[in-house]
């Protein structure tokens, strides 16, 4: 009897032991996974981040990521279909003028990144039943935060209000540094707006600051971003129907005011018609249907007054370029299914802004998909596996997705 006890003890002692334990590695992978979204704003090169998500994300989801959540996982037709249009782009590579195998595993290798970062949000979700809208809450404001010290330290030295706004971090760029606020912002106060309308003064102090970077950013990719979430937030809710009201009407103000100072004038066209031009003629030798390939893109694709551009530009037109006229309609379908989903459960729909926000940035931003941690994925790859994961887990019928 005492053996029998002794063996009933020591199996309960494993079983509290593999629990603790089990607990311990989802809430390192949860702390990596907020060590990830802050190290955008703390460390100054793209190698650091880098190695913050290989380390804190990938490594620990190794121990995390169970068969069974795989398996849930790939239920989605839409998960499927997106790695599919994935693999369709590594295997592009074979077709590049500048083929190579070391050129085809750098991508199968961003590929796999790609991946291991939707299973992470997959579990996390999983694991964590609040975690889609906690991230959006820890998120919102310390991005809020980080603008307004980036306007501090930033027109401490430049010319205030002409020299155009530039961030810190590994977010400098005017446009991502905006766009990523206000996408952020927005998914945060329509979460706000459910639950705190009495402190209604906090969202305005809040939208004024965004609506101040967004000015200052001189970017009218953000602006076009910003009118395209306020439009579809107000499609999807009308009872909120005055705060978009007044969203718009400072959405106006704003665009009045920088057009009046030549903020969103004074540098013309930025060359995208030269670049797009080179784009479409460049396809056209390789050939419109499956494009140029994933091999790199020559850095004297464009010589416009002495400066190079080695980009599209615009992640569709990338998109064209590499893929041709099949990665191009695959990318639009796959993300008319992404806001499809998300506006199939309450919850997801602050995502839906973000992922709106991200559309309507890349039509003149970006350039390809498959790339190392980027702001790219915090407009697109973070809302799709958001989406993904709450439509799948968040209502609880995996098959119907």
């Amino acid at each position: 009897m005492v053996l029998d006890m002794d063996e009933g003890y020591v199996r309960g002692l494993l079983k509290s032991s593999t629990s603790i334990v089990s607990v311990c590695k989802d809430y390192f992978l949860l702390f990596g996974f907020a060590a990830f979204l802050s190290s955008f704003m703390v460390l100054d090169n793209w190698k650091s981040v880098n190695n913050v998500f290989y380390g804190l994300v990938l490594l620990p989801l190794v121990f995390c990521c169970s068969r069974k959540q795989l398996i849930r996982m790939h239920r989605s037709w839409l998960v499927n279909l997106f790695f599919l249009f994935i693999l369709y782009l590594v295997a592009s590579s074979f077709w590049s003028s500048s083929f190579s195998m070391d050129v085809f595993f750098r991508y199968m290798k961003r590929a796999f990144y790609i991946y291991g970062f939707f299973v992470a949000v997959f579990v996390l979700v999983d694991d964590f039943t609040r975690f889609s809208q906690s991230v959006i809450n820890y998120f919102a404001p310390v991005l809020l935060c980080f603008s307004v010290i980036c306007l501090v330290v930033f027109y401490q030295e430049h010319d205030f209000p002409r020299a155009r706004l530039l961030g810190q971090g590994v977010l400098t760029h005017p446009t991502f540094l905006s766009v990523v606020l206000l996408a952020y912002l927005g998914a945060f106060l329509w979460g706000f707006f459910d639950h705190f309308r009495a402190h209604g003064w906090i969202a305005a102090f809040s939208f004024i600051i965004g609506i101040t970077v967004l000015i200052l950013s001189q970017s009218r990719s953000s602006f076009v971003a910003l009118i395209a979430m306020v439009v579809v937030a107000l499609l999807i809710d009308k009872k909120s129907s005055r705060f978009y009201f007044l969203s718009i009407c400072l959405i106006v103000l704003a665009g009045a005011v920088s057009y009046y100072m030549g903020l969103l004038t004074n540098r013309g066209m930025s060359w995208r018609p030269e670049i797009w031009s080179s784009v479409l003629e460049r396809v056209g030798g390789c050939g419109m249907w499956f494009g140029c390939g994933y091999g790199g893109w020559e850095s004297e694709t464009v010589v416009v007054a002495d400066m190079k551009f080695d980009h599209a530009h615009s992640m569709y037109l990338g998109q064209f370029f590499y893929g041709g006229v099949v990665a191009l309609v695959s990318y639009i379908c796959l993300l008319v299914g992404f806001l499809f989903h998300g506006l199939r459960v309450r919850s997801a729909i602050p995502w839906v802004l973000v992922l709106t926000a991200g559309v309507f940035v890349t039509l003149t931003e970006g350039n390809k998909l498959l790339i190392t941690p980027s702001p790219i994925w915090l407009v697109l790859f973070l809302p799709m596996a958001m989406i993904l994961a709450i439509s799948l887990i968040g209502t609880g019928q995996d098959s119907e997705t």
